[in-house]
């Protein structure tokens, strides 16, 4: 699952860095307000979708794309100055544990 989560988070903040690289605007916006409105794009489509987060832990995999990628914006903007706080139980999220290792970028990454 952290693979899949890792993907979402490179995903999320190349999509970021394109749009502030690409998209011309009179006045500069921050990353946390580049992020905020990723967010808001993939909750509207999961809204008309109506998509709704996995009930129970056992739900999520790999497969659960809206739930992930939101997940990844969050931890992407809390990082951020003045971003939002991590609520406790998600604070293991900024730490990956060290269990398989898999190449990535010509290192080792590490994943449960």
């Amino acid at each position: 699952m952290w693979r899949a989560f890792d993907r979402h988070l490179t995903a999320v903040a190349d999509a970021v860095r394109c749009e502030a690289d690409m998209v011309a605007r009179q006045e500069p916006v921050s990353r946390l307000v580049l992020l905020a409105g990723h967010a808001h794009d993939v909750w509207t489509e999961a809204a008309e979708l109506d998509w709704q987060p996995p009930a129970d832990p056992g739900g999520w995999t790999e497969r659960e794309w809206t739930g992930l990628r939101l997940l990844a914006c969050l931890l992407l903007a809390a990082d951020e100055p003045r971003g939002p706080r991590l609520p406790a139980e998600a604070e293991f999220a900024r730490t990956r544990p060290v269990e398989t290792g898999e190449q990535v970028n010509n290192r080792r990454e590490y994943f449960r």
